[in-house]
């Protein structure tokens, strides 16, 4: 079962059987993304954890600094609109991100 699909149901089930109202249906779905992505870091572009079209999690890190992790669709935009090819933190010349 999808994680997302059975916090769900634990929500459904506050509001249905336990007289819990939706606040509290919706702090513990809070609570729960906060102990999923406990650590994460997000994106130094687009300020996100997941990232929007691909709800994929920053894993590229600059070979010069490798201090913070970026999204691959925010990386090639970052170079597209910025016409430059530097990391975003360090502004070194990008020679290929790692995982």
């Amino acid at each position: 079962m999808a994680v997302g699909r059975k916090w769900g149901l634990m929500m459904n089930c506050l509001v249905r059987n336990q007289d819990g109202g939706i606040i509290d249906a919706l702090l513990m779905w809070k609570q729960n993304i906060d102990h999923e992505f406990e650590g994460v870091e997000p994106c130094p572009i687009c300020y996100c954890v997941l990232e929007p079209k691909t709800r994929s999690m920053p894993t590229l890190k600059c070979r010069t600094c490798a201090s913070t992790s970026f999204h691959n669709p925010c990386l090639v935009k970052w170079f597209q609109q910025s016409g430059k090819n530097v990391c975003v933190v360090c502004q070194t010349d990008w020679k290929g991100g790692y995982k």
